[in-house]
């Protein structure tokens, strides 16, 4: 159930335009002022909030006076989800177009070429790093559970049994790693890898933070030149595979490393490059289509479930996560991935363009560090 707060001029605007199709009822400060009702609408008191649920959302139509509606609305129902009238749109109107769209697109696959490359290298120092610089000591202080020693857990697939002797891969794990590195009380053969490892260990060391477990090194487009192939027993990609340079590269590079029998387990928010304007590091999009998992961007649309089905059983589901869902994926690996598949995803030459410019980098930083 959607329920508008505010039945002023923001409301009036939105409904003209037809930007609103499925608002249940709306509500109002003043209600009182509406006897006649708005657009068609009945306006009623604040009090019928009460009666929502967390499965319901209550739209904010007022950006000006947001946060002092966020407060009242909270005073009457503690559970309700809360968001802001883009945040609606986006719910009613382009995620559903988006998803409409894809049902009608061929699939189509152009690889990442070198200029992808070298932009995602500098969008991830311009962008991952400064946000990480922050974050750290914002969670750090909330006595965020990521800094200790834990059992490890998997939530969003609980039927998921990890042994002692599993080698679990967290892929673009951040600085932070997530899940835990103890089972039973014995510690887990769990290894977090990320590309900016060492840019992440410098923050924390300058911050002298101590963690149970520190992220390694390692690029998922290559991850095959860090692991044999079906070597782990688990890799975990948790909001990272939409952020790579190459996502199906990526993809097929984490299930090669996964043993015959194994998982790959991922766990994105939906549509993440389309929501944030492909702005960043936010270039790619997953979703899930009539239980099928979806990778796509502005041109490319591949339908990972069908064009892996030979060597994978994939589940998909979605979790409400306020406004927007998230996209899990647990993939058993049944058999190795196709001949044709690996040749044409080969890691030599990605591999090549990744050291080019990561030397090219550090090259460029010793120039600047000598004329200093």
């Amino acid at each position: 159930m959607i329920a508008l707060y505010g039945a002023g001029q923001e409301f009036v605007n939105l409904i003209n335009a037809g930007k609103l199709k499925k608002i249940d009822f709306v509500v109002d400060t003043n209600s009182q002022y509406y006897g006649g009702g708005v657009c068609g609408y009945t306006i009623y008191d604040k009090s019928k909030l009460s009666d929502l649920t967390e499965e319901d959302f209550v739209c904010i139509t007022s950006m000006k006076y947001f946060d002092e509606i966020f407060q009242t609305i909270r005073e009457i129902n503690s559970e309700v989800t809360i968001i802001n009238i883009y945040q609606l749109y986006w719910m009613e109107n382009t995620l559903p177009d988006l998803l409409r769209e894809l049902r009608t697109r061929d699939d189509v696959y152009e690889q990442a070429n070198d200029d992808q490359v070298r932009v995602w290298m500098k969008e991830s120092n311009d962008d991952e790093i400064e946000y990480w610089k922050k974050r750290i000591p914002a969670v750090k202080n909330m006595g965020d559970r990521r800094f200790t020693e834990r059992e490890f857990m998997y939530p969003y697939n609980p039927e998921i049994s990890i042994r002692e002797e599993d080698l679990v891969l967290d892929v673009g794990a951040g600085p932070l790693p997530k899940f835990g590195n103890i089972i039973n009380g014995h510690k887990l053969k769990y290894i977090p890898l990320d590309p900016l490892a060492y840019s992440y260990r410098e923050i924390l060391d300058e911050l002298k933070i101590v963690l149970p477990v520190y992220t390694k090194f390692a690029f998922m487009e290559i991850l095959t030149c860090y692991y044999a192939a079906e070597s782990a027993d688990y890799v975990i990609v948790n909001n990272a595979l939409d952020h790579s340079i190459d996502v199906l590269r990526a993809f097929v590079e984490c299930l090669k490393v996964v043993r015959i029998g194994g998982y790959l387990l991922l766990e994105h928010m939906e549509a993440e490059g389309a929501h944030n304007g492909y702005t960043g590091l936010h270039t790619w999009n997953i979703t899930s289509i009539d239980n099928d998992l979806i990778f796509f961007d502005e041109i490319n649309k591949v339908n990972v479930s069908s064009a892996f089905s030979e060597c994978c059983a994939i589940e998909t589901k979605r979790i409400k996560q306020g406004y927007r869902d998230l996209i899990i994926a647990k993939i058993h690996k049944k058999g190795a991935v196709p001949a044709d598949i690996t040749r044409k995803f080969d890691t030599k030459e990605f591999a090549g363009k990744i050291i080019d410019d990561l030397y090219k980098e550090r090259s460029q930083e010793m120039d600047d560090f000598r004329r200093k």
